[in-house]
């Protein structure tokens, strides 16, 4: 392992040193930077249309920004560039579709000097707007954005490193999830349940409808606004924590943190706060480690 680091290191230098010296002779900045793309390995691939009537989307990607958004039209399209090295699995079976692209593994493959521009990473699906479908994608690296369906089933939305969003969307329910990666979820409403889970990034949830809302973070700022929901878990490790708009009548509260302040409705609660009331099943739980607690209705 103390070999591979030292590796690492070196070549990080050496790429940097190559970088100074282009400058250094003259070269301008979209010349030097020219040299390390890799746009010049993608090709931009044939639409994939379908037909067929949609009941489940799934995706399973290596290095990806998914995009997927509704459309007037009756067919759904796909729109991507392929890497040399890359391969690429699409299959509709039964209102199945199964996207999957694999990579070659090994570190020369993982290391390169070059990258494309994001938009030669970006797999683009419309799906026609009056299907009703359920949504499984995973990427390793990129970004997931959902936007515009009002009728979908359960969303299941998963990236290790990269960025989740969800906007104007009517489902049954929704999980996102991100090792390094900021969540949002917006103008949704599920019938049940929303998650996010994120170890190092920030969630944000505005005027949306749930039944349960849960959120959990390692590092990274809880925003709430405008939520409609019975039941709301909120907890993160290092970060503050703040809730607007949200119905605080009958509620039952359990709030906590062990460094910073707690206030409720500007109200100075110290760093624990408690308001047990009858009804187990319409509560707030709010808890950080390091920083503060706000909620206002």
């Amino acid at each position: 392992m103390k070999i591979f680091k030292s590796l690492l290191v070196i070549i990080v230098i050496a790429g940097l040193a190559l970088i100074a010296i282009g400058f250094a002779i003259g070269a301008s900045f979209t010349s030097v930077f020219a040299g390390l793309s890799s746009n010049d390995d993608y090709t931009l691939e044939d639409t994939e249309t379908y037909s067929e009537t949609l009941s489940d989307i799934v995706l399973d990607l290596e290095t990806r920004n998914v995009e997927i958004t509704s459309t007037t039209d009756d067919f759904i399209s796909i729109d991507y560039y392929s890497k040399e090295d890359d391969t690429w699995l699409f299959d509709f079976n039964r209102g199945v579709l199964e996207i999957t692209q694999d990579e070659p593994s090994g570190i020369f493959n993982w290391f390169s000097w070059t990258l494309p521009t994001s938009n030669y990473l970006d797999v683009i699906i419309t799906i026609p707007e009056a299907y009703s479908f359920d949504v499984d994608v995973k990427t390793n690296t990129g970004d997931i954005s959902l936007e515009n369906f009002d009728a979908l089933g359960d969303i299941s939305l998963v990236t290790d490193t990269g960025s989740v969003s969800v906007e104007l969307i009517d489902a049954v329910s929704l999980y996102l999830e991100s090792d390094t990666g900021s969540l949002k979820v917006k103008d949704v409403n599920a019938d049940e349940d929303i998650t996010l889970d994120t170890s190092t990034g920030s969630a944000d949830i505005e005027n949306t409808t749930c039944e349960s809302l849960s959120v959990d973070l390692s590092t990274g700022s809880i925003d709430i606004d405008d939520v409609v929901a019975n039941k709301i878990d909120l907890d993160t490790n290092t970060g503050s924590i703040d809730v607007e708009g949200i119905n605080l009548t009958n509620r039952t509260l359990r709030l906590s943190t062990d460094t910073g302040s707690v206030k409720v409705n500007g109200n100075d609660q110290g760093d624990t706060y408690n308001l047990i009331l009858t009804d187990e099943d319409f509560y707030l739980t709010a808890d950080t480690n390091t920083g503060s607690i706000r909620i206002k209705d």
